[in-house]
């Protein structure tokens, strides 16, 4: 996380790198929602991976593998009050950032 005043407007910048495995992600999610809180007063800017999806009918073409670790991210959005910004411009739209092919294909797009 960095903090820095622009033209007198305080921000917080954090970029996120969440690990793959589910209940490893699910526990930096709780931790992300402490640390975060400390940015409560300033505009809060969030980036990376959180190799997590939250809409998987849109995000996903399979279900999330991980539920509890989409439902602790969806915890912390709801307590910090904020926005997904691709999502907010396009609702409906589908877009993947990247494919597994294995015994079947998954695609899968980002949380931004």
């Amino acid at each position: 996380m960095v903090r820095a005043e622009i033209e007198g407007s305080v921000y917080c910048f954090a970029n996120i790198y969440a690990p793959n495995q589910g209940l490893d992600r699910a526990r930096l999610f709780t931790m992300l929602q402490s640390e975060l809180q400390s940015c409560q007063q300033e505009q809060l800017i969030i980036g990376g991976d959180f190799n997590c999806t939250l809409d998987f009918p849109i995000d996903r073409n399979s279900e999330e593998p991980h539920p509890q670790s989409a439902q602790s991210l969806h915890h912390v959005i709801t307590q910090l009050d904020l926005l997904d910004t691709w999502r907010v411009k396009d609702p409906q739209y589908r877009e993947y950032t990247w494919v597994m092919v294995h015994s079947h294909q998954t695609f899968c797009d980002f949380f931004t």
